[in-house]
């Protein structure tokens, strides 16, 4: 009853954090509908060949994995907050170099640029909305962040495709995704999580009560931070969080995140948001590619919507393990389209099956992502977040580019068929590892989830102890 009163700082919290992926989306979607302007020869602007097209939707992944290495070592310095609002300039700079490019060099130049802070700036965000809310709130919360994201890819779609040229779009979205969100950013307090980190108590507390109240006990929810905090011998500095990232404990849950935040982009998830244009162009059907990519891109929002109205309400770990899998069968059909149309099997009436199968991929995959990011923040201790993020941030980029640049080889050397049917199997075997190794976090605090951790641990420890005969161990 007593968060009632302060839901809306929670939600004014998680909406700036959110506006953040927003700006993420707003640069990973961008290739998507300026590059058939780009490529366009008849043109008397700047024009790309297709190894240069490539490599524009491909760089913003390239400069993510730098951003990421930068990304923990900056949150464990200045905080979420600090480190998303210094970031921020550097983008608009990115985009203003892009609108104003006269040259392809300083085109990709500034691609580069804007994917080093999408890989700075999205962890960071992502980590602070976890942090300020309450744990009957933080499914929700959480989900606003992917949320947003789908709303910037949709938001670039449609200023693209409003008659503007790629400069002018470009120049939009820059302005729109830099400013707000800095000025939004100014009136927020830091992470109570990271301030105590640093043990600026004070400060923790006065930023408790701005997100839960004056009338919430906040020295409660005070004292389980700070004992967290010392059981993982705090990580306030980035030599710590590299010193606690070798406890084993830590170590398993770090290799489990990177497994399936890598195994996930195999599953084909972000690099069809740009190719889906080229795919529907591949298949027989009635419906515009366009039409069909536009219909796609509302399923993102609806999938990230299911996921918001019932992250709190149902066990987070069958919807991740049940979004995997349905997705991977949609694959698994889009694929038997392809084989089949290879085959010579006379598909025109069945034109309507690939929009149905992305479709479906796509709003499960959108129930599965934030269902495993937000795992991803409650799993990690707030001892060594900050750098674990930063470290999963650069496989997770790795797999993006990885499977982005690699689609056309794999297109030529094993067909559209074989392609989606690897993009299938990733999931399954994901689906598998997160059914075996990740427990349910729902309505849990994010101390009560360490203590799991340590309790195992323990178990574990007394399992391998040996003890003699006199009974000592």
């Amino acid at each position: 009853a007593q968060l009632l009163a302060c839901r809306a700082y929670v939600v004014l919290g998680a909406l700036t954090g959110s506006l953040i992926h927003f700006a993420l989306g707003a640069i990973v979607g961008l290739s998507g509908v300026v590059l058939p302007e780009l490529m366009d020869p008849s043109r008397d602007d700047l024009v790309l060949d297709p190894n240069q097209a490539a490599l524009f939707s491909s760089l913003p992944y390239v400069g993510s994995m730098l951003g990421s290495l930068l990304s923990g070592p900056l949150m464990v310095w200045l905080g979420q907050r600090v480190t998303i609002m210094s970031v921020l300039p550097i983008s608009a700079l990115g985009w203003l170099l892009l609108a104003f490019a006269p040259s392809i060099w300083l085109m990709q130049s500034s691609r580069f640029l804007l994917g080093i802070t999408v890989g700075t700036y999205g962890g960071p965000a992502y980590t602070y909305v976890a942090e300020i809310t309450h744990s009957s709130l933080r499914g929700r919360l959480s989900g606003l962040v992917d949320l947003f994201r789908q709303f910037g890819f949709l938001f670039v779609y449609i200023v693209g495709s409003s008659g503007l040229n790629w400069r002018q779009t470009s120049l939009i979205c820059g302005i729109v995704t830099t400013v707000i969100p800095f000025v939004c950013f100014c009136f927020m307090p830091n992470s109570p999580r990271w301030l105590a980190t640093k043990a600026r108590l004070s400060e923790a507390r006065r930023s408790l009560k701005f997100y839960r109240g004056d009338s919430y006990n906040t020295e409660n929810e005070l004292d389980d931070i700070n004992k967290q905090l010392q059981e993982s011998e705090t990580g306030s500095s980035v030599a710590k969080q590299f010193k606690y990232l070798q406890n084993p404990s830590v170590f398993k849950r770090m290799l489990l995140l990177v497994f399936m935040f890598f195994g996930y982009q195999c599953t084909g998830y972000l690099s069809l948001i740009v190719l889906s244009v080229t795919i529907f162009q591949s298949v027989e059907s009635n419906i515009n590619e366009y039409t069909s990519t536009i219909i796609v891109g509302c399923f993102r929002v609806l999938g990230v919507a299911t996921y918001i109205l019932l992250a709190d309400k149902i066990s987070r770990r069958v919807m991740l393990i049940a979004s995997l899998v349905i997705s991977a069968i949609a694959s698994s059909v889009m694929g038997l389209y392809f084989f089949l149309a290879k085959l010579n099997f006379n598909l025109s009436s069945y034109g309507w099956l690939p929009l149905l199968s992305m479709a479906v991929f796509t709003f499960f995959s959108c129930t599965a992502e934030p269902t495993l990011v937000l795992f991803r923040s409650e799993i990690l201790p707030t001892s060594v977040r900050s750098i674990g993020v930063s470290i999963i941030y650069i496989f997770f980029f790795t797999g993006a580019f990885l499977v982005s640049y690699l689609y056309p080889v794999m297109v030529a050397s094993i067909g559209s068929h074989g392609t989606f049917w690897v993009y299938s199997a990733s999931g399954i075997l994901i689906a598998i590892v997160g059914f075996l190794f990740i427990p349910e976090t729902r309505s849990k605090s994010l101390e009560d989830i360490q203590k799991f951790y340590g309790k195992k641990e323990k178990k574990l420890e007394n399992i391998r102890t040996p003890v003699n005969d006199t009974g000592n161990a």
